[in-house]
């Protein structure tokens, strides 16, 4: 298949449950994570997601044009 889909990674960090930010750039996302554990320290919840982006559209494209 020689169609292209666009996938983009984007970064989420959330704190007890709440999303703080959230970037396409990991580092961002990880030096936020690093200042809320050394400020808040090892008693709350921290996650950080990686999420996978693209536009549906795209899909649909290649599906009707097969």
């Amino acid at each position: 298949m020689d169609k292209e889909i666009k996938i983009e990674l984007e970064f989420y960090f959330t704190f007890d449950g709440l999303i703080v930010l959230h970037s396409t750039d990991y580092r961002i996302v990880w030096n936020e994570y690093i200042k809320y554990y050394n400020k808040y320290g090892s008693n709350h919840e921290y996650y950080l997601y990686t999420v996978n982006k693209h536009d549906l559209k795209d899909f649909i494209k290649i599906k009707s044009d097969n």
